[in-house]
């Protein structure tokens, strides 16, 4: 989640010892700003060999940070090497190798480093500071809360040190904490960018959207091209159902990072709720270009084809979702709706049954199950049974109900299918559906004058009910 911070030692003046090869100015330029002219002044001392051993030292230290500077790092961790041979007390040469180390993911030897140090001086602020990060890059969120508290004993004044204890604490999920700490971040450093963003990242998650934003915008305004502010903006307002807004943050975010994959993906996520069907088919299209091993983009592209028809497009991305993620039971799922949507309903049925077997718990792939059977009319006691599973995992869902209330008719249990149509009707008033079954269950159980009232009801909600149901196999 965060951005690397390291406090890296600067180069150290050496005492000057006139040696024949080595002149007072190569000293100076050793120590100096511009890399390429403190590397070659420092290998002149280092070549001549005619310094103090403290001066040798010192002249590798300062042309390790040269390289470190032009980001070479192997030349300056071997130089670090060098001086740390030289000098075994030098402890910005422990802390500067630790730096590159951690840099490179090897925290375990960056870690040692940073101990060195430490133990050298256990008031070394930047030792601690330093391990901590380290020990925060590689999971020991405890252990770097411990020294960054260490870091902030010796500088209460250090913004960074309550940043990144921050965000340890965000690991632990000690929120509070975390918020507390950026608070005081910002108030050491107002243009603190990342403290801004961290803390709305800890705002957002805990569903404070409106600061989030607000912290969000003011990260952004610090650091414009803080794509990472963007994306997570877009988040937030996408979250909230502004999908507008969401879509020109992701777009954003897309400009300062064109192959930003995830951000195509959420923006696609939020053209789809806005029925912008072909907006997301093309941001979907880019996240498999960028990245063709990514299954649930192919899965989403599949339920946007299927929304818009296309049930061959569909069925091809999810067969290819379930080729990279054989286990991916939402995409057995989605590709049953597919080929029930085409006819294929023994296919269907077929799929529904593999995303149960992977998840015996998936209530959405029963109620499939349960009403394609009913549809058909074919094997109605399983897909009562198939109905009766989806309601015990899921509650009493009206769509389940009116499923039910379908089998309970075509088994003629008309006072069952009277009883599910009408709990679906109390739960989703003005549902047409559920008013034409009630009405059809009725009428089969001879109260005519209730059932056609239902009946009159549901066509005025939807004039097309009647058509829906004699598909259905069911006339009144």
């Amino acid at each position: 989640m965060e951005r690397r911070i390291w406090i890296l030692v600067l180069a150290a003046l050496a005492s000057v010892l006139f040696g024949t090869a080595a002149r007072a100015n190569d000293y100076s330029a050793c120590a100096g700003a511009n890399p390429d002219v403190a590397i070659s002044s420092c290998t002149t001392i280092i070549d001549a060999g005619t310094g103090s051993i403290k001066n040798l030292a010192t002249a590798y230290y300062n042309r390790g940070n040269a390289y470190r500077k032009k980001g070479d790092y192997g030349p300056a961790i071997a130089d670090y090497n060098k001086a740390i041979g030289l000098n075994p007390a030098h402890m910005d040469a422990l802390s500067n190798r630790g730096t590159l180390l951690a840099d490179k993911g090897d925290y375990d030897r960056a870690i040692a480093d940073y101990g060195k140090a430490i133990n050298l001086d256990p008031e070394y602020e930047i030792g601690y500071f330093n391990r901590g990060r380290a020990y925060y890059y590689r999971g020991d969120y405890g252990a770097a809360i411990a020294d960054y508290d260490r870091a902030i004993i010796l500088n209460p004044d250090h913004a960074d040190a309550y940043f990144s204890r921050g965000s340890a604490y965000y690991y632990t999920g000690e929120y509070s904490a975390a918020v507390a700490d950026y608070d005081r971040a910002i108030n050491l450093n107002p243009k603190h960018a990342n403290a801004y963003f961290y803390r709305g990242t800890v705002l957002a998650d805990i569903g404070e959207y409106d600061p989030a934003v607000a912290d969000y915008d003011k990260a952004i305004s610090l650091n414009p091209k803080h794509a990472e502010a963007y994306f997570n903006r877009g988040n937030v307002h996408e979250k909230r159902g502004d999908y507008e807004l969401a879509i020109s943050d992701y777009g954003k975010t897309i400009h300062l990072n064109p192959e930003r994959a995830n951000a195509y993906f959420n923006r696609g996520l939020a053209y789809y709720e806005k029925d912008d069907f072909d907006r997301a088919i093309s941001d979907f299209d880019k996240v498999i270009a960028i990245n063709p091993d990514h299954a649930v983009a192919y899965a989403n592209r599949g339920i946007v084809h299927s929304h818009k028809g296309n049930y061959d497009f569909a069925i091809a991305d999810y067969d290819k979702a379930i080729a990279l993620e054989p286990k991916y039971t939402d995409a057995y799922y989605n590709r049953g709706n597919a080929f029930r949507g085409k006819g294929d309903y023994d296919s269907a049925i077929t799929d529904y049954g593999k995303a149960i077997a992977i998840n015996p718990k998936k209530a959405s792939a029963f109620a499939g199950r349960c009403w394609v059977r009913a549809l058909t009319g074919t094997k109605l006691d399983e897909a009562r049974r198939d109905c009766d599973a989806a309601l015990a995992l899921s509650g009493n869902d009206p769509t389940i109900l009116d499923s039910r209330g379908l089998v309970g008719i075509k088994q003629n249990r008309f006072e069952n299918a009277w009883a599910d149509y009408d709990a679906a009707a109390r739960t989703e008033l003005g549902n047409a559906s559920y008013l034409y079954g009630r009405g059809i269950a009725a009428i089969r159980l001879g109260r005519a004058t209730e059932g056609a009232a239902d009946l009159a009801n549901a066509i005025r909600l939807d004039v097309n009910i009647a058509k829906s149901y004699a598909e259905r196999g069911i006339l009144p």
